[in-house]
């Protein structure tokens, strides 16, 4: 069915998309029972299509509303028809798995210790609350999951009567791009993967490698910077000093001159959140204001409008360093997945172990609500093929950044992904998390890619690519 784009969708491009939904069995097994909309926006490029083969992007994290603005110039740049789809339960789909309860409940939350019991009964009280509004609402939250997730994609495509077509993902929506190649290899042409996460994991949530990898490169690009080994004669040292007396003492900062303003615990195991969420944001572009973060919550001069500080208030304490954007969540979607399709099949000593060089992050792992809030909102495991390593001879492009704090390094990603037999993999230098939102660069090697997957990657580009700056 069409439908008029939002002004959220239309006001973004260049040309005026075309909009509207599909609608599909709310759970699949029932194809006759209630169904519910998944929504679809459609964009030309602006000059002409150069290639018949469409793409279809299935979302930039899983439970995370798409950003149309950043998608608005991806039809010109590959040259393709392009197809953007809201997931299940998200965005502008119907129905939307939103928990306004748990927004009422942060600056409760943020206002005692997050080691505190207190901390996670508010939330797990608020999850509860959001969890009994959608069921009586007669939602059926256990229906929006990875599977039901692929087979709209499918059914889409089906639908419009589509040739096979390139199916990207951004961050953890990567895996409903490799779900939906596993599921339906004659429909797809080729996965584009930025910033992924395989199947069988770590999730971002609990990926604390991929964050210490990062932290030991800064600091030793630090060392080798003359004006930043000046001002941090040694980052991991000096975390680990802020991380333990933070612990021992936390800072409390009133975010506001009004008796109402909120009021936040700034202890270890938030400042460690906000240090690994400030990796990944924009592109990297934040590691000068993230080291001035450190060294002032070192001295214990750190202000409610410091950037860390800011990330905790904003976006609230259930989702700070264990999700990429926090500014666009929808709980219940992201819990429905989380807690049926990952944490039921990980390994929680391996993923909760520190080790000398996660040791900073320990506290976040250790004491992660994220379980709790599992058990709140109470969905049963999905079928476990949805953790098993996706195997497929469809061509993927995997690209990830150099200083990804939630994707594994490349070695440890290129081992997840081995039952891709034909993915070319490309760590891009000087790039953080969501390598195709800052630079042309990588949007250059990705148009080659698609116009032939067979062909070597034309790389030459990347040695132009901005260096990191880490002091201002």
């Amino acid at each position: 069915m069409t439908t008029d784009c939002p002004d959220e969708v239309a006001l973004v491009f260049v040309v005026t998309p075309a909009c509207g939904y599909l609608t599909v069995p709310e759970r699949w097994e029932a194809p006759n029972g209630k169904t519910i909309r998944i929504f679809v926006a459609r964009v030309d490029p602006a000059d002409g299509v150069d290639a018949d083969d469409p793409m279809v992007v299935v979302g930039e994290t899983l439970g995370g509303r798409l950003e149309y603005g950043g998608l608005a110039s991806l039809a010109q740049r590959t040259g393709r028809v392009v197809y953007i789809v809201d997931r299940r339960g998200t965005g502008l789909s119907e129905p939307v798995l939103r928990c306004h309860e748990v927004g009422a409940a942060r600056n409760a939350i943020l206002a005692v210790p997050a080691r505190d019991p207190a901390a996670t009964s508010l939330l797990t009280a608020a999850l509860r609350d959001c969890r009994a509004r959608l069921v009586a609402d007669g939602i059926d939250i256990e229906a929006y999951g990875l599977l039901s997730s692929a087979r709209d994609i499918e059914a889409l495509r089906t639908e419009l009567a589509l040739p096979p077509w390139n199916v990207i993902g951004f961050g953890s929506a990567s895996r409903l791009a490799l779900e939906v190649a596993r599921q339906s290899p004659a429909g797809v042409r080729s996965i584009v993967l930025d910033s992924p996460v395989p199947a069988q994991g770590p999730d971002p949530a609990f990926n604390a490698a991929a964050a210490a990898a990062v932290m030991a490169r800064l600091a030793e690009l630090c060392e080798s910077d003359a004006d930043c080994g000046r001002a941090h004669r040694d980052v991991e040292a000096e975390l680990g000093a802020l991380i333990e007396s933070l612990r021992v003492e936390p800072i409390t900062l009133h975010a506001g001159a009004t008796a109402q303003a909120p009021t936040i615990v700034f202890d270890d195991i938030r400042a460690s959140r906000a240090i690994r969420a400030t990796l990944g944001y924009e592109g990297g572009r934040k590691l000068s204001s993230l080291l001035r973060s450190i060294r002032a919550a070192s001295d214990r001069t750190i202000v409610p409008d410091d950037p860390l500080v800011r990330l905790l208030t904003e976006a609230g304490d259930a989702c700070v360093g264990y999700f990429p954007d926090c500014t666009n969540v929808e709980d219940g979607s992201w819990l429905g997945t989380l807690c049926a399709d990952v944490v039921p099949f990980m390994d929680r000593p391996a993923a909760l172990s520190p080790t000398a060089a996660t040791a900073w992050l320990a506290p976040t792992f250790e004491h992660s609500p994220l379980f709790a809030a599992c058990d709140a909102w109470a969905v049963r495991p999905a079928d476990p093929s949805i953790a098993a390593p996706v195997v497929s001879d469809v061509p993927a492009l995997v690209l990830v950044g150099q200083f990804d704090p939630y994707t594994g390094p490349l070695p440890e990603l290129e081992a997840a992904l081995v039952g891709l037999s034909s993915a070319t993999f490309l760590e891009v230098p000087n790039q953080s998390y969501n390598v195709f939102g800052f630079n042309e660069c990588p949007r250059q090697v990705r148009r080659g890619w698609l116009n032939d997957p067979t062909a070597a990657l034309d790389t030459a580009c990347l040695a132009d690519l901005p260096p990191l700056r880490l002091v201002p």
